[in-house]
């Protein structure tokens, strides 16, 4: 990356430019498409800095032939520039840490069954697109339940929408951006054979035999859920996004008490995560805060009652129907 500073350029320029460089380090900034499904997601493992004087023949020079001005790295002056720079971003983000029951399997092809949980670099990993989807589809039950007049807004809202209305597509960026991760502990060593059923007489199918090689738990085995929500500066979507925000607490609810499962297998009970700790960062212009859950709850009642809030904003949605 190279900045092209002039005489009447400031420290705030180049302040700006680490603070840019700072969020793609820390994979704030991921490339290519299905970034909100968890894809691109980079990191840096080292920088070198170097500030090339063009009045200064040999740093012109050194400039000319891609070579380091001189020895002294200026990272830290560098980095410490970005540390002026007011975060004015507006976002909810909730880490959870969640352990797996008893088995998951997200399909994919496998050489010793007909599927496999899918692996990334040999490590089991919850797909960002495994996780969003199943997020979306509690979202839009809890939604139905509690406000069904204004259901489908709030989460294709909150999801994007990405359907035909007509002549006319409508499509909108997600909301809320997931992460994919690895899913910590576990085995591979069984494969389950299995036997499709008929549904009308309850007998097998002859010829519709398969194998599958789940992730089974070992007691041990826990994986790592993110996922933000992003408040745009326009005020006046705040209500909506308040509700929003309540909503994604009522789908962790379900992930953390073992009622929504992911993967696929759900019917024979594949999938249930119990929750085991939580955090919840609150980086709003009224309200900036971390919120600590463990199994043994809350550790105030006024953090209970800012969630309470949210949860309710999404009940009192402008025409919800009781």
């Amino acid at each position: 990356f190279e900045l092209v500073l002039y005489k009447e350029d400031g420290d705030d320029l180049i302040g700006a430019f680490a603070a840019a460089l700072k969020a793609l380090e820390e994979g704030e900034i991921p490339l290519g498409g299905r970034k909100h499904r968890g894809y691109g997601r980079v990191h840096v493992e080292d920088w070198q800095v170097c500030f090339y004087d063009m009045t200064n023949p040999i740093a012109l020079s050194a400039w000319l032939c891609d070579k380091l001005y001189s020895d002294d790295d200026k990272q830290d002056d560098f980095f410490a520039l970005a540390q002026n720079m007011a975060d004015k971003r507006q976002y909810v983000r909730i880490e959870a840490r969640l352990q797996v029951c008893d088995s998951i399997l997200i399909r994919a092809p496998s050489d010793f069954a007909d599927n496999e949980h899918l692996t990334s670099n040999e490590k089991p990993v919850l797909s960002g697109t495994s996780l969003a989807g199943a997020l979306r589809a509690r979202a839009l039950k809890i939604a139905n339940t509690i406000n069904k007049t204004h259901a489908d807004r709030i989460v294709n809202d909150l999801f994007g929408e990405h359907g035909a209305d007509g002549e006319n597509e409508k499509l909108s960026a997600s909301r809320v951006r997931v992460e994919e991760h690895p899913i910590q502990g576990g085995t591979f060593e069984y494969i389950q054979n299995r036997v499709k059923i008929d549904r009308f007489t309850g007998g097998a199918f002859e010829t519709a035999l398969f194998s599958e090689r789940p992730l089974f738990a070992d007691g041990n085995t826990y994986v790592q859920v993110n996922f933000e929500l992003h408040y745009p500066d326009d005020k006046t979507k705040h209500e909506l996004l308040d509700a929003q925000t309540g909503l994604l607490l009522l789908v962790l609810k379900d992930l953390w008490t073992e009622d929504l499962p992911l993967g696929g297998e759900a019917s024979i009970g594949r999938g249930r995560l119990q929750g085991q700790s939580a955090t919840f960062k609150f980086h709003l212009s009224d309200f900036k805060e971390e919120i600590n859950l463990n199994e043994s709850g809350l550790s105030t009642m006024q953090f209970a009652e800012r969630l309470e809030k949210y949860v309710k904003a999404l009940w009192n949605y402008p025409e919800a129907q009781s």
